[in-house]
């Protein structure tokens, strides 16, 4: 029988039946079919020139992975640990049948498996890149920092013109406080791909905690320019409320505000600017806003009380004051 086997973009000839195959985004029905073929017949099956194969193969080997890439695409992630099984019976070293069937443990929560099958496909080769991104995404996620920090610097080691992988590092930098470290990668990244918007905003959150406002206020214009969403205009208003740029600050939580109407925060500093501006019932106003969206909020109720005592509401002034301490009597 012509048993024809091609994959990516040709065509599979079993029996002399077409299975279209058009390309790796092949229908599913495809991948069952070629699947179950694959699977049930270890023995022969010939090339176009009639040649005897077997599982051991080359070309089936490969003809097994650009499958299992097929059936990742379509969701059969546990067809895809039981073709990448198939191989590895055949190469205990295929490092990347070991990377797709972590993959497939991934995408089915199955992380600790995930884990074994990254860390076989590093040992059967320490330069296989997916494996380490892999492997770091895992357990930044449960909160191994210093394994995921490890794993970065083997990627930029691989790949060390690659924005995302000095963005991930730099994050995973900050999430251990290491902020001077993820500052310059952060910086690197932007280097790299001028477009990433989250390196300048986290670098912005990064200066703020370290008091250098003007840097801070310089990387949240960019992120502002890139991304003008609501979060980006509160926190470069934090930035120009510490340089003492009050109608800045206050234009900032005024769109943060228009754009997320819910944002107790946003409220409660523009109350703060708008005291400082000796706005005092537009200060209480926002302070209001900002309580009846945040019934918790300390830095608030204590803003509307003092708003206040400058008005002589000595009455309110007393419950706002009493009502911070008791949410928080230090």
């Amino acid at each position: 029988l012509d048993r024809y086997v091609t994959f990516a973009g040709n065509r599979l000839l079993v029996d002399e039946t077409l299975i279209a195959t058009e390309s790796v985004g092949a229908r599913e029905e495809s991948a069952d079919q070629i699947t179950n073929f694959l699977l049930g017949n270890r023995g022969f099956f010939g090339s176009r020139r009639s040649k005897s194969l077997d599982l051991h193969s080359d070309e089936v080997i490969q003809v097994l992975f650009e499958l299992a890439l097929v059936n990742q695409g379509v969701g059969k992630n546990g067809r895809v640990t039981e073709l990448c099984s198939e191989i590895l019976d055949q190469r205990q070293d295929d490092a990347a049948a070991y990377s797709k069937r972590a993959d497939a443990y991934v995408a089915m929560d199955q992380f600790h498996e995930a884990l074994a099958d990254y860390g076989e496909a590093l040992r059967c080769n320490c330069d296989f890149t997916a494996a380490y991104i892999g492997r770091s995404e895992i357990v930044r996620a449960m909160g191994r920092f210093e394994e995921a920090l490890a794993d970065h610097d083997q990627i930029i080691r691989l790949l060390p013109d690659d924005a995302q992988a000095h963005f991930d590092r730099g994050s995973t930098n900050q999430a251990l406080v290491h902020n001077e470290e993820a500052l310059s990668d952060y910086v690197r990244a932007i280097e790299l791909n001028p477009q990433q918007t989250q390196a300048y905003f986290n670098s912005g959150i990064i200066y703020m905690k370290l008091g250098r406002f003007q840097a801070a206020r310089e990387v949240f214009n960019e992120a502002v320019h890139l991304n003008p969403v609501d979060i980006t205009y509160y926190h470069r208003g934090r930035s120009s409320e510490e340089l003492g740029l009050l109608e800045e600050a206050l234009a900032d939580y005024d769109t943060a505000i228009e754009q997320n109407p819910r944002m107790a925060k946003a409220y409660g500093k523009r109350g703060r600017v708008l005291l400082l501006l000796s706005r005092y019932p537009e200060a209480m106003a926002s302070y209001a806003d900002a309580i009846r969206l945040n019934a918790t909020d300390v830095q608030s109720r204590s803003g509307f009380g003092l708003v206040n005592q400058i008005l002589g509401n000595n009455e309110a002034a007393i419950e706002a004051f009493s009502s911070a301490i008791r949410l928080d009597p230090d």
